[in-house]
């Protein structure tokens, strides 16, 4: 899904013009729209062309709807696929070892997680935990990286502010006291630019953007076995002390 929000990112920069910018359909509302199997057709012009500002390109409802089905798709198959593929594995297992098939190619577990050689209702209130933690993990993530676009929407204000409080009141001046006057205010405006826009939004999206990176995406890769953790350490490596637990 969200590699097909990237696509679309793409395809919007490279597309959609600075002439268009009054039909050029939303990412957010579109993908929102996309979730909700909501297509509006797009309206047209008085010159008589089409103005996109609902769909990216022709047939993308279709596209959206597979997409949106196959996404649904995954969720039984991640409850489902691995308990019923360990029923077969073991089934299969037992019929090898009643006809005298070799036993270290057939037993072979099929997972490293511990979980194959248990019972069935074992291994499916197993994944059932990990599928709910994935669908409710993936809703909460969405929404915390919605985030990024609230900051993108304070910087566009922000910008607008301060244009309009400074800026575009040194071109109100129609004599040569404009010149200084300009030259003043154009000095806040820089100023209030660089130390608002650039130093604390930039700060602000980079310290957001790290926080989501560590917590909302590496969170898939982290598993809590139990050991302590061990820094990594130049000096120890430089004398050859290596960790208790390696």
């Amino acid at each position: 899904m969200f590699g097909y929000l990237v696509v679309l990112l793409f395809y919007k920069w490279i597309v959609f013009t600075a002439d268009k910018s009054g039909c050029t359909p939303g990412l957010l509302i579109g993908l929102i729209n996309m979730f909700l199997l909501k297509h509006q057709e797009n309206p047209v012009n008085k010159d008589g062309t089409e103005c996109t500002i609902y769909s990216f390109y022709p047939h993308q409802s279709t596209v959206e709807t597979i997409l949106v089905v196959v996404a649904v798709l995954c969720f039984p198959w991640m409850l489902f696929g691995k308990p019923l593929y360990n029923r077969w594995h073991t089934k299969r297992a037992h019929y090898s070892e009643v006809h005298n098939i070799d036993e270290a190619t057939t037993t072979e577990s099929s997972t490293d997680d511990g979980h194959a050689g248990d019972g069935f209702m074992d291994v499916m209130i197993y994944q059932g935990i990990h599928t709910i933690e994935f669908c409710l993990g993936v809703v909460s993530n969405t929404a915390s990286y919605l985030r990024l676009w609230a900051l993108s929407l304070a910087h566009t204000q922000l910008s607008e502010v301060i244009w309009s409080m400074a800026l575009a009141r040194g071109f109100a001046f129609n004599s040569i006291l404009g010149v200084p006057v300009l030259f003043c205010i154009f000095s806040f405006w820089a100023i209030g630019s660089l130390c608002i826009l650039i130093l604390m939004e930039g700060m602000s999206a980079f310290l957001h953007a790290l926080r989501l990176h560590w917590v909302e995406f590496q969170n898939k890769f982290y598993g809590g076995n139990g050991y302590p953790f061990e820094p990594f350490d130049l000096r120890q490596i430089h004398e050859g002390v290596m960790p208790e637990s390696a």
